[in-house]
């Protein structure tokens, strides 16, 4: 059971008979969660972007810090989300950090998420029809870039730490050209289409019910 759908993975003749998408798991909103004093000012009107790291690679000096280099002082709200968030300093005025916000709250208000490469985090951004700038080159992000490049619903950077340039110029290709959003919308469209909790126990209770040893 893949927590994917075709719209995110490329077409392939290998699989085997027993492999099926199932779609992404998605949370239901933490509405007890204690909103941020700055919340209000995700309706400024201002394009809102996400630079998230995930919670395995987090130095803040292989993205967050460049990104944040690369877009200060731009006309952008921008959010970052780290549990390293104590070790960043000196932030710009339109920079705002947490060490954690449940997504599902915050990327209805979010215009572009800047990530590493987490397979969970580029996901989600998906399923709220979001565009991605991706940079990560650990684990499986390399994979998970290289699908966000064939899918045409954001920007691989292809490299582990890259330079806020490149950050800023992905950011204002995404934010200029809408074919980024319109693919990120086409994938949104396909998870929606998928409820992965139900799928993963429908086929498991199919799987007990045909008997031990049996290819499904």
């Amino acid at each position: 059971m893949q927590l994917t759908t075709p719209a995110f993975e490329y077409p392939r003749s290998d699989l085997p008979k027993n492999f099926h998408y199932i779609g992404p798991v998605r949370l239901e909103p933490d509405t007890s969660f204690s909103l941020p004093d700055w919340w209000s000012e995700l309706q400024s009107g201002k394009p809102v972007i996400l630079i998230n790291q995930g919670t395995v690679a987090v130095n803040p000096n292989d993205l967050i810090v460049p990104a944040i280099e690369g877009l200060k002082g731009e006309d952008l709200f921008i959010i970052v989300v780290s549990t390293c968030g104590d070790n960043l300093t000196k932030l710009p005025r339109n920079v705002k950090v947490e060490k954690y916000i449940p997504f599902d709250l915050l990327l209805p208000y979010v215009s572009i998420m800047v990530t590493n490469g987490g397979y969970g985090g580029t996901q989600m951004a998906f399923a709220h029809g979001i565009p991605v700038v991706i940079a990560g080159q650990t684990d499986d992000k390399m994979e998970v870039a290289a699908r966000v490049a064939w899918s045409k619903a954001g920007i691989n950077l292809k490299k582990h730490s890259p330079s806020p340039l490149s950050i800023k110029q992905a950011v204002k290709e995404l934010l200029s050209n809408q074919a980024y959003r319109k693919n990120a919308e086409r994938i949104q469209i396909d998870f929606a289409r998928y409820n992965a909790p139900v799928k993963a126990a429908e086929m498991l209770e199919s799987l007990a019910e045909v008997g031990e040893g049996t290819v499904y």
